[in-house]
């Protein structure tokens, strides 16, 4: 039976008079204002407020702001921005440390209106710290600093100075019931009601430098220093993936020395930096340094210089820089490994202004680990070397132990200078064995680590990330907590793990998450623990990256729980991985009742010089029991007790599964099932 015409013209009775109502609520314009609230979102730019006698626009560190002049205790700063979600909306601000003494470190907030009736009024706790840094707690009290808006509408945020000078704030956040908070240097301006700040951020473009940034940097400060630091290395078994030089030399000679190290030059305060840059390209160089204040036309400029003397085509440019001006997200197009230096302090300095190399490494963890802090968000920082050459010698091995233990997991490595090391002066097999182990798990790590390059590049995701409340670990790829020990002669710490089960990965000893354990530990070995579930790819040890390939990987899976890790690969070169010529291998493991199931993806795409076939040495950690069979994709593999034909054993001591699959087809999927 048709439904009759007066049922439908009943029907559009009803619905119209709705219609009417959704496109007058949700199509009308919004006020003309310069900041709206997007998804819950406020995102404001101190300087927009413009200068005036009271406030100035300043630029320190890789921050922008103002700052005020104490003229008046009355002048102000006025933001206006409009709210179409109402409730609860945490204030959080991007500021820098105004006074010593407690009581007067503190930013005056207050909310109006529409009408410019004042709604509320709070203190805001500025950071104990000279950098900038995101806070969101009231000074009186320490508790979440809090806004509510009860409608619709215009508002105004208004900071006074309170008469005070050297008041510096940087950036505004308003959030939601506290659901977008802010890291690094936060997200971009809410000035388009059309456009999510989140999603633009996250679409930034974005560069991976060449693969020598994540290897072992060295410097010197010529060749005869580079000639000294290559035989000793080369002495270990190990060997630069890049050199910086501080003195500009033809590198031809050196490369015949030495063919898989690249060579970079500092030319910080050259008075020909343009001139002296192209002189060293042009005799072979790769990379430049350049750590005085710049803008982006500049490092435009250095960075097609190294693009245009690479021997590569379509070749990636290179630089180091230091972190000024990084707050300009034109500065992301450029992969450049961004140095943070020492001399500003995170921490209660000495008397002097001095820090000890500890301190330094101190400060260094909390750069990594501190979501808060305005360099947290860059993906490619780098840290100074500290110099070890003043310490009193029964403490330089330790500091340099653990410094170097951490520097392993940067998101790229720091240029070590070994004159200013104990590494050179009589040192002890503990020292020399322990430096070895960490840069061969460096270059091990290598796929995992450029994976996260890759990652970064399309989400904005980095490889180290912290959460705001804890300076002293941080997580590295996800799947492995780093703890370091900061303090000499410490060998316990207290340290939090996030939900799930946590192993530690020198003895297997599993961890709950969720809360905080005391752990002991020594001063060979930076704690580390790996989450159950986590798939780990390793390459082959080899002297240097450029030695190392990806044709035989040792995989680790932590059992114990579910995970996944989509390896990716390109030439590690040339740029081209920005049209999608890069390869893609996930790796997927789960267990069902009393099964284990591993699977190696077909590979998706191919980039140059691709090996079709790969072989496998795949680890299943933290296993009580011997399996009673093993299948490859259905069939049953041997028992074996030798590691070299294709197989399987049981290491009942290490509580390991180790199955060998040599010469497996990259573009074939493999099912490993383990009962």
């Amino acid at each position: 039976m048709q439904p009759s015409y007066k049922y439908f013209t009943m029907k559009i009775e009803y619905i119209l008079p709705l219609l009417i109502l959704f496109l007058l609520t949700f199509c009308s314009p919004l006020p003309d204002t310069t900041h709206y609230e997007i998804e819950g979102l406020v995102s404001i730019e101190a300087e927009t407020a413009g200068e005036n006698d009271e406030w100035s626009v300043k630029h320190s560190f890789n921050s922008t702001g103002l700052i005020s002049a104490g003229v008046d205790d009355q002048t102000t700063a006025d933001f206006e921005f409009y709210i179409s979600k109402p409730g609860n909306y945490s204030l959080w601000v991007l500021a820098w440390k105004y006074s010593d003494d407690d009581r007067d470190n503190f930013l005056p907030v207050e909310l109006f209106d529409g009408d410019y009736s004042s709604i509320e009024q709070i203190n805001l706790q500025l950071p104990n710290i000279h950098l900038p840094r995101w806070e969101n707690s009231i000074h009186e009290h320490g508790g979440e600093a809090t806004l509510h808006f009860s409608e619709p509408g215009i508002y105004t945020l208004r900071i006074n100075s309170a008469g005070k000078e050297g008041l510096r704030f940087d950036k505004i956040h308003l959030t939601h019931e506290n659901s977008r908070q802010p890291e690094g240097l936060g997200y971009p301006e809410s000035v388009n009601p059309n456009m999510d700040p989140v999603d633009i951020k996250r679409e930034l473009p974005r560069r991976i430098p060449p693969s020598r940034s994540f290897g072992l940097m060295f410097s010197g400060e010529d060749d005869a220093e580079f000639l000294a630091i290559n035989e000793w290395l080369q002495n270990h078994s190990l060997s630069p993936d890049a050199f910086l030089l501080k003195n500009s030399v033809p590198v031809t000679e050196l490369r015949e020395i030495n063919p898989k190290v690249s060579f970079g030059l500092d030319i910080s305060g050259q008075n020909l930096p343009r001139e002296t840059a192209e002189e060293f390209l042009e005799s072979g160089g790769d990379y430049l340094t350049f750590f005085e204040e710049t803008d982006i036309n500049k490092i435009e400029e250095f960075y097609a210089l190294t693009q245009n003397h690479n021997s590569v085509e379509n070749g990636r440019g290179s630089f180091i820089s230091g972190v000024h001006h990084t707050n300009d997200t034109d500065f992301q197009r450029f992969p450049s490994n961004h140095l943070s230096p020492n001399h500003v302090p995170l921490i209660s300095d000495e008397g002097d202004g001095s820090l000890s190399p500890m301190e330094v490494l101190e400060n260094q963890i909390r750069r990594m680990a501190d979501s808060r802090l305005s360099v947290y968000e860059l993906p490619y920082l780098s840290q100074e070397m500290p110099d070890f050459r003043d310490m009193d010698e029964s403490e330089r091995e330790e500091t340099f132990m653990r410094w170097f233990q951490f520097a392993v997991f940067n998101p790229v490595m720091p240029a070590i200078q070994l004159s200013n090391t104990p590494l050179l002066d009589n040192p002890s097999d503990k020292l020399l064995e322990n430096f070895k182990r960490y840069a061969e798990l460096r270059n091990e790590l290598f796929p995992f680590i450029y994976t996260f390059a890759h990652y970064n590049r399309q989400t904005g995701v980095k490889i180290v990330e912290g959460d705001g409340r804890r300076f002293n670990q941080f997580t590295f790829g996800e799947s492995i907590l780093v703890a370091p020990m900061y303090e000499l002669g410490m060998d316990e710490r207290s340290i939090y793990f996030p939900e799930g089960t946590w192993y530690d990965y020198y003895s297997g000893r599993a961890y709950q998450g969720g809360r905080s354990w005391f752990y002991e530990g020594t001063d060979d070995r930076i704690p580390l623990f790996v989450k159950a579930g986590s798939v780990i790819p390793y390459r082959q040890a080899a002297q240097s990256l450029k030695a190392g390939t990806n044709d035989t990987l040792r995989v680790e899976i932590y059992t114990g729980g579910a995970g996944t890790f989509r390896l990716t690969e390109d030439d590690q070169v040339s740029e081209n991985y920005l049209r999608g010529i890069a390869a893609r291998t996930m790796f997927r493991y789960n267990e069902v009742q009393e099964r284990k199931i591993f699977t190696i993806g077909a590979v998706q795409n191919s980039y140059a010089g691709m090996e079709n076939s790969r072989s496998y040495r795949l680890e299943f950690l933290n296993v009580d029991e011997k399996p009673d069979e093993v299948f490859l994709n259905d069939q049953e593999l041997p028992e074996s007790r030798s590691s070299e034909v294709k197989g399987w054993k049981y290491d009942e001591e290490k509580r390991l599964i180790n199955l060998h699959l040599p010469n497996l087809n990259r573009h074939e999927k493999a099912d490993i099932e383990i009962y």
